[in-house]
């Protein structure tokens, strides 16, 4: 079983998004079911030297459904 992790939002104004979960030192967070990122470098393929620098995709996240959906990441 993996480690959930936890996220603590906020909107445009500073105001806390509040989430779902419960436990006492996470109060108001959002437990995130998966998280998605990947980071690489171009390389040439015929020599294998490097031809650009870091590509990052979007970080996604998955969440389960709860109270804050209206708040679209």
């Amino acid at each position: 079983m993996s480690n959930p992790a936890y996220l603590w939002l906020t909107d445009e104004n500073d105001s806390p998004i509040i989430g779902s979960c419960l436990m006492p030192t996470r109060t108001g967070s959002i437990e995130l079911r998966a998280v998605n990122h990947h980071v690489w470098l171009p390389t040439d393929n015929n020599t294998g030297k490097l031809t650009g620098t870091r590509l990052h995709t979007p970080v996604k996240i998955q969440k389960e459904f709860d109270q804050n959906n209206t708040f679209a990441i």
